[in-house]
């Protein structure tokens, strides 16, 4: 496995550390572990060689552990910040202060206006700039919430699998969006704009970290070729991009320059690589699942409360059983539809022919 995602759930006020595989589903390692430190977590993600990216939350003890894990190891494991809390750090700290800031004024305002139209009642008539001025706070204070808005939407642009112009991501890139995520932030109070600023900064290298999987992809390039593997990821990118415009295409002039278009690279691509079915298989699960949110943590943290709801006390045991029967269980909704965690890994006796407990008392029974 090259990538993991890890978080930590409390179960009857006890710490469990749960360690998946976002793309399968699979449950690696779930235990109860009280301890909350960077070595905690450095130990759990020691035990994968293979492993090339890790991603979670921002916690200090995550954080903390990637570095711990690469000081031993030649090759590094990259950190991604998990998508599912940013989204929520954001709705949290840069949405709801001038949204509140923002029904503040208009109540205000709506008062203004009130004292301004009112027929009856006692005291002197708002005058036309007070109202004028009660408005213009409404509006900056609606124009600050969605400037946040349209800043939220240009930082999540870094946790997409290719580059605002569908590209593969490079360094000067990422920097370039960093730079323009910098200047756009001015746009906001400067007490918004700082906090997003130092947030932004202080993890900027774990936001766009899943592009390390695409320099895992096994590229094999015939003898004597010129072409690099980059150049073979961005016509296999490119490729795919030319079969979505023949499909949405209304007219045939569209239609036949994106055909034309795919002969071309197709036959550069068979002269460069002999591996291109692999390649394009790699390159359409990066792009179609990308490696950046720890969510499904979450969703068997939901699972968890059940059992906590249904049995008074759980032992590790029983905890283990549960986690046994998700990797067991085929999936019959969701875009994980179909066959069980482990049978998408390929684990040879978690077949879907067979409810889960009868595959264990098998196994049970064969050792």
């Amino acid at each position: 496995l090259a990538v993991a995602a890890g978080d930590d759930i409390f179960f009857h006020r006890s710490a469990v550390k749960v360690l998946l595989d976002p793309v399968s589903g699979a449950l690696l390692g779930v235990a109860r572990w009280p301890w909350r430190e960077g070595e905690d977590w450095a130990l759990w993600i020691a035990e994968w060689p293979a492993l090339r990216l890790f991603i979670s939350d921002l916690c200090t003890d995550l954080v903390g552990a990637v570095p711990l894990v690469n000081a031993a190891r030649l090759e590094k494991v990259a950190h991604q910040g998990d998508a599912f809390h940013e989204r929520a750090w954001w709705t949290e700290k840069v949405f709801e202060p001038p949204s509140r800031r923002e029904h503040y004024r208009a109540q205000g305002a709506l008062l203004t206006w009130d004292g301004a139209t009112r027929v009856k009642g006692p005291g002197r008539r708002v005058s036309a700039a007070t109202v004028e001025a009660a408005e213009a706070r409404r509006a900056r204070a609606e124009e600050d919430f969605y400037d946040a808005v349209r800043l939220e939407e240009l930082f999540l642009c870094l946790l997409e699998s290719l580059s605002p112009e569908g590209k593969l991501w490079s360094d000067a890139r990422v920097e370039d969006l960093l730079a323009q995520f910098a200047r756009e932030a001015g746009a906001l109070p400067e007490k918004f704009a700082t906090l997003i600023r130092r947030h932004v900064h202080r993890h900027r290298a774990r936001w766009c970290a899943h592009r390390v999987l695409w320099d895992h992809i096994p590229v094999t390039l015939h003898p004597d070729v010129s072409a690099t593997r980059a150049d073979v990821l961005a016509a296999v990118v490119a490729l795919r991009w030319a079969c979505q415009r023949e499909s949405r295409a209304t007219e045939w002039s569209e239609a036949r320059a994106a055909q034309q278009e795919q002969e071309r690279l197709r036959a550069q691509l068979e002269t460069w690589c002999s591996n291109v079915a692999e390649v394009a298989a790699w390159v359409t699960s990066l792009i179609e699942h990308p490696r950046r949110s720890s969510s499904l943590v979450e969703a068997f943290n939901s699972r968890l409360r059940v059992l906590q709801m249904v049995h008074r006390n759980v032992s590790d045991h029983l905890l283990a059983l549960v986690a046994l029967a998700w990797n067991l269980s085929p999936r019959q909704e969701g875009k994980r539809r179909g066959p069980s965690p482990y049978a998408r890994l390929g684990i040879d006796f978690a077949d879907d022919t067979r409810p889960w407990h009868q595959i264990l008392l098998q196994q049970m029974d064969a050792n």
